[in-house]
């Protein structure tokens, strides 16, 4: 099967549809994701209110575009449960009958909805770090979440967003336990060192190759659920090297035989000041390289404007 390649459209409001319909016509809109905190879908013990299940239902199945949902117990730098629910072990009966709940409510919300992949937590190896007993508790809660999803969803790949550095270091292994109950590997990539400056792009070459022989030991096929990046100088890069990462990601995606599926490339359109401000604040990091970081990882300007990184997607 042919790996694809889609752009995440990250553009808001009346200008979404068109920017949508921009990339659709040039084959780039294949899957979207959409990205779902617990804790912002159950609002209150089994209360569930996000409009974002039911507007994806009403618009992506008439666009031939799978969703990649990716729920978010844990995310990059913390837990996104349920204020209720806080310091519960994720082994915990009441927790797990409480994330059927949520699945099943977002489930029904999205009957229409033909899916890429669900993904059971993001960036998961940030948020667990070095904690052993709670690995094991995401183990069993994974294992068991897996299986109901499969019992809801026959067919979806089942699997959890894992940050590329998190499957290079040190805790491969406990991913490999998680991951004995995955369908698919769901890989972050972006080419940032820990300052989340570039890293030399034979060093990137080295990793992306590192990751598609991860995927061949483990005979699991690997979906790049985000991969990007950025053209800012505060990151020591520019609108050249972006450009050649992309190249280099599409020539990897079309080496006969590859387990990679595809690449949701992050994003679309750079983010403008309000958003990156709102995401510094999240994450809790405003180092100017982070800053320009968020702030140029996107395939064209905040204003429309094309990047070259974007045609050599489509070249």
């Amino acid at each position: 099967m042919k790996s694809f390649v889609s752009i995440q459209v990250n553009v808001g409001g009346p200008s979404f549809a068109p920017a949508f319909e921009s990339l659709r016509k040039r084959g780039l809109t294949s899957v979207q994701s959409l990205s779902l905190d617990w804790s912002r879908v159950e609002t209150a013990p089994s209360v569930f209110n996000n409009p974002l299940p039911a507007i994806a239902n009403a618009y992506y199945p008439a666009q031939n575009t799978k969703i990649l949902l990716i729920l978010r117990p844990l995310n990059t730098v913390g837990y996104e449960v349920p204020s209720d629910l806080k310091g519960v072990a994720f082994d915990d009966l009441k927790l797990i009958a409480r994330f059927e709940k949520q699945l099943d409510w977002i489930l029904q919300q999205m009957p229409k909805t033909n899916f890429a992949g669900i993904a059971l937590g993001n960036e998961i190896g940030g948020v667990l770090g070095e904690n052993e007993s709670a690995w094991r508790a995401y183990t069993r809660f994974f294992a068991h979440m897996a299986a109901y999803t499969h019992s809801k969803k026959p067919g979806v790949p089942v699997g959890v967003c894992v940050e590329a550095s998190t499957w290079l270091g040190p805790q491969r292994r406990r991913l490999e336990a998680i991951h004995q109950s995955a369908d698919q590997l769901f890989l972050n990539y972006y080419p940032l060192k820990s300052d989340f400056t570039v890293k030399p792009l034979e060093d990137v070459r080295q990793e992306l190759d590192a990751l598609t022989a991860l995927a061949k030991r483990l005979k699991k096929p690997a979906l790049f659920t985000e991969i990007g990046c950025p053209s800012a100088e505060a990151c020591g890069s520019n609108e050249v090297y972006q450009t050649i990462f992309t190249r280099l990601v599409r020539e990897l995606l079309s080496v006969p035989g590859t387990p990679l599926t595809g690449a949701l490339f992050q994003w679309y359109r750079d983010n403008p000041a309000a958003d990156v401000a709102e995401q510094v604040r999240y994450y809790g990091v405003s180092s100017p390289a982070f800053r320009g970081f968020l702030a140029s990882l996107g395939l064209s300007h905040a204003d429309g404007r094309e990047k070259p990184a974007l045609l050599a997607l489509t070249a």
